[in-house]
C-alpha cells in the first residue's frame, strides 16, 4: 500500500485527471424545451397603482428570461423592477405604473433546445373625469 502511494506522490497531477477523465463517459444533459408551467394574464390597473406579471418557466438548460414591451426589450431600472427566482419564477413590476405604460407585454423563454412566449395586455385606467371635475370646482372656490 505504501509503495501505491508513493507511485501516485510521483505522477504528475495534470495526468492523473486526464486519465480519470479519459476513462468515464461523459455524462451528456438531455435539452428540454422551455414551457410556461404559469403565465400572467390581461390585467387592469388604475394609474398610480402597482402592477406584477408573474411567470413560472422550466426546461433544460435553464432557460434565459427576457421581458419586452410591443417589440422593445424592457430593462431592470428606476421604474421597472424584473425578478428573477431560483425555482423559474420570474417577475416584472412595475411600483407606480403610469397610463405610458399601457401595452402588451411579452415574456419570452430560450435556451439550446427553443423558446416559449407568453403575452398579455396591460390597460391602464386614468383618473375617472368625476373626480378630475370635482378637482377643478374645488380649487374654483379657493
Amino acid at each position: 500500500m505504501a509503495i501505491c502511494l508513493t507511485r501516485l506522490r510521483d505522477i504528475p497531477l495534470k495526468r492523473i485527471l486526464f486519465q480519470t477523465s479519459a476513462l468515464s463517459k461523459p455524462r451528456q444533459e438531455v435539452a428540454v424545451r422551455p414551457d410556461f408551467e404559469r403565465k400572467f394574464t390581461d390585467t387592469t390597473v388604475a394609474d398610480g397603482e402597482e402592477v406584477k406579471m408573474t411567470v413560472k418557466v422550466s426546461g433544460t438548460p435553464v432557460p434565459d428570461v427576457e421581458w419586452q414591451k410591443g417589440s422593445k426589450p424592457i430593462r431592470d431600472g428606476r421604474r421597472v423592477k424584473i425578478d428573477n427566482d431560483r425555482d423559474g419564477v420570474h417577475s416584472l413590476r412595475i411600483p407606480r405604473v403610469e397610463t405610458a405604460d399601457q401595452g402588451e407585454y411579452t415574456c419570452i423563454a430560450k435556451n439550446k433546445a427553443g423558446k416559449a412566449t407568453c403575452s398579455a395586455k396591460l390597460t391602464v385606467q386614468g383618473i375617472s373625469g368625476c373626480l378630475c371635475s370635482k378637482r377643478v370646482l374645488w380649487f374654483n372656490h379657493l
